[in-house]
């Protein structure tokens, strides 16, 4: 199996554990905040709703940005040996 995919499916399966965790640790009066990312080619779409909103969208812009940097490096020796 390759990186991509390997990366693509342990997102899915992180994210569908998360949502199983959340009734279980919810208790009593829990309130609920949550935020993400969606990079569309370079430009990110960042929200977050809850009690911190702010900071859950600098969180998801700083992971985007990580993970745009990521993806150059990974990619820049691929794109030496193309040409």
């Amino acid at each position: 199996m390759r990186l991509g995919h390997l990366l693509i499916l342990s997102g899915f399966l992180l994210a569908f554990i998360a949502l199983l965790l959340i009734p279980i640790l919810a208790t009593g009066e829990t309130s609920l905040s949550f935020g993400g990312c969606i990079v569309i080619l370079f430009f990110p779409i960042c929200f977050g709703v809850g009690e911190k909103p702010l900071l859950l969208i600098l969180a998801a812009m700083l992971l985007a940005i990580v993970q745009m940097i990521l993806s150059y490096f990974i990619l820049r020796p691929q794109r030496g040996a193309a040409e």
